[in-house]
């Protein structure tokens, strides 16, 4: 074997992670699917909203931009509009590794419209998603150059 026949040490591991990762039941979809069950409406949607993260992931490992979208819909739903989190999560989880520029920046643009102040059990962490909204449109031409 020469020395471009060799095989980087991370590309065995990953290999061997993405193989194991593919052939498991993802645990965090089985956890989020029986908390929907049990109260799909918790907190606002926000069962939903974590699950748009875990359909986040690359469908090697389990995601779905689809089922992304129909958690991100019914979180919105739930909250009337008013989490900035599942705008954040829905644009960085699916519009971003999409490359879809328009929708990323047209979702982070909604979490920053959430009236924060409109629903003061929410006001904390739509504060935080606004901010992340705000620092992710200001890095949007290096983020998807």
């Amino acid at each position: 074997m020469n020395g471009s026949d060799a095989v980087p040490v991370s590309d065995l591991f990953l290999g061997r992670a993405v193989t194991w990762l593919s052939t498991h039941d993802n645990v965090w979809v089985r956890v989020g699917v029986r908390a929907l069950q049990l109260d799909e409406a918790w907190e606002a949607g926000a069962i939903h909203e974590a699950m748009i993260a875990v359909e986040s992931l690359p469908v090697l490992l389990g995601g779905s931009p689809v089922r992304a979208k129909q958690h991100f819909d019914r979180a919105v739903a739930l909250s009337a509009g008013q989490s900035a989190f599942a705008y954040v999560t829905m644009a960085t989880g699916v519009a971003q590794p999409a490359k879809d520029r328009r929708e990323f920046e047209r979702l982070l643009r909604a979490a920053i419209a959430v009236d924060a102040s409109k629903r003061p059990s929410m006001r904390l962490a739509n504060l935080i998603a606004q901010k992340r909204a705000r620092f992710l449109l200001s890095q949007i031409d290096r983020l998807f150059s």
